[in-house]
C-alpha cells in the first residue's frame, strides 16, 4: 500500500473519528446525569 492511498484512507477516516468524538462528548453528560458515579471505596487521602 503506497502513501497516497494511506492518506486517502486517513482523510476518509478522520471525519468518522471526529463524529464519534462529538457523539461521545454529547452523550457523556447525559450518561453522567442518568448514572451517577459510584462512591469511591478507596479514600483519596
Amino acid at each position: 500500500m503506497n502513501i497516497s492511498t494511506q492518506i486517502r484512507m486517513m482523510k476518509r477516516f478522520v471525519p468518522i473519528l471526529w463524529s464519534l468524538v462529538a457523539v461521545l462528548g454529547v452523550l457523556d453528560p447525559l450518561v453522567a446525569q442518568q448514572f451517577p458515579p459510584p462512591p469511591l471505596a478507596i479514600p483519596t487521602r
